[in-house]
Parts: C-alpha cells; structure tokens; sequence
C-alpha cells in the first residue's frame, strides 16, 4: 500500500479503515497529495503536524483540517503560502476580510493573497498602499480602477524597485504619454523610458530629462538618442557605466572619448 500511495496520495481513500487511522501510512501519502487528507480519520485532521505537512504539500488541503487548525495562524500562513485560494477555508471565516490579517498575509506571503481579499479591500486606495509597502506586486492584484492610479503606481515602483518596474507596466496608455508622470518614474527606474509611448521616447528633449535622472535609462533610447554626444555625455555625468549603451561609433570617436575621460577624473 505504501508504495501505491508513494505515486497517488489520494488512494488512501481505498485503503482499510486501520490503514486510514495509521498516522505513518497517512504521512506517507500526504507526501505525494496534501488533499489526501480529506481521507484521514478526525483524530489525525486534527493532529497539527498532519495537517502542516499537508498544507505545505497543497494549500487547499486546509478545507479538510479540523476547525481549531483553519484558526492556526501558521497553519493558515503556511496553507496559503503554497496556495493563497486556501484563504477561503480559514476559521474563524471573518479573518479573510480583516484589513489587519491580510495585511499580515500579504507580508509574510507576498501581494498574490489579494487576488482573494474582498472586494471593498481591493478598491481601497488606502488598504492597496499598505499592501504595496509589504509588497510592490501587491497593486497587480488591486481593482482595475486602482491599478491605474499614478499615485499607487510610482509608490509600488519605490517601494519595489527593480521588481517595481512592473507595476509601472499596469500604467494605462494614456498615463504612458503623460510627460510629468513618466518623468517621475524616470527618478526611480531607467526602465520608465522603455515603457513610456513611442511620442515620448521620440522627444529629445525628454529623454533628455530622464538620461539626467537616471543614466543608465540610455540603454532604453532610440538609436539617433545613443549616438548624440550631448545626450550621451549627460547620462554619464549622471552614471558613467551608461557610456556602455552609446552608439559604438560614438564610443570610438576621440573627443568624447576624451569628453568621457575628463569625467572619470573628476568622478
């Protein structure tokens, strides 16, 4: 039996009612399927190492833990971190729409545990922001409306970084085109040039601007950008490495060559 219930968890549900209770057998298949514990006898649904090796496997498995373990926090976190729809099973039920536990959640798991908040937390402006601090993808699981917000959107892309540029990629076209909003991107991530419209990224005297905030944002200028000695020379004051993305021809040129050298001495 142990080595049919090494391959398929779930066929504990055709074993002997004294194999069913045999904590080591139950053990053994819930290390194949976490939702084999549904098969489980009471005594072991509410045995607290059962029930964690079983969340751990498939969060779901949750649903078929005893009442007193769906009110386990660790047990609930530990549940959700493998599957955050296993929120719906948490006892007691009110815990699933309390702005404090889901913000502990979202702390401990990640901004995915929004997708199952309630609604009325998803479109509020204030809760989304206290997620995104914990979380920047948090603002990914937001209601529409929301993620459009240009305020939520620049505090995910600071509050994540580097794995906040994809907040800035929720941005709708129309904000993409909006010259004040995508500058103050620009300060925070060079990849605000790639994501801004094509109008944008066609206008020398914006990619100006956003080569000044964030050198390295050349990487992401049209080509003619990348050979304008000006422009280019502008990114390096700002960060040296971006002579990197220069025009190769303009690399090999002798005066900002020697343009590029006088900065490093001066760095």
């Amino acid at each position: 039996m142990l080595q049919v219930l090494a391959v398929d968890g779930t066929a504990l549900q055709l074993a002997a009612p004294e194999l069913r209770a045999d904590r080591d057998v139950v053990m053994a298949a819930l290390a194949s399927s976490g939702l084999a514990l549904e098969f489980a006898p009471e005594s072991l649904r509410s045995d607290r190492d059962v029930v964690l090796k079983a969340v751990q496997k498939d969060g779901l498995a949750l649903g078929f833990a005893s009442k007193d373990l769906r009110s386990d926090q660790d047990i609930a976190f530990a549940a959700m971190a493998n599957n955050t729809a296993a929120l719906r099973y948490i006892e007691p039920s009110h815990l699933a729409r309390d702005r404090d536990f889901l913000l502990e959640a979202v702390k401990k798991i990640g901004g995915s545990v929004l997708q199952h908040a309630p609604h009325d937390l998803q479109s509020s402006e204030d809760f989304v922001l206290e997620a995104i601090q914990f979380d920047c993808s948090s603002l990914g699981f937001a209601a529409k409306s929301l993620r459009a917000n240009p305020d939520l959107i620049i505090a995910a892309i600071s509050a994540g970084r580097s794995k906040g540029t994809a907040a800035l990629e929720l941005a709708p076209r129309e904000l993409r085109g909006k010259r004040g909003f995508m500058l103050q991107a620009a300060k925070i991530t060079p990849q605000a040039l790639r994501i801004a419209s094509e109008e944008l990224r066609s206008d020398r005297s914006f990619v100006l601007e956003a080569v000044k905030l964030r050198g390295a944002a050349l990487q992401f200028a049209l080509e003619e950008f990348r050979a304008d000695e000006e422009l280019v020379l502008e990114a390096a004051k700002q960060d040296l490495g971006s002579t990197a993305f220069a025009d190769p021809v303009l690399r090999d040129d002798l005066k900002f060559r020697q343009a590029v050298a006088k900065l490093q001495s001066s760095a």
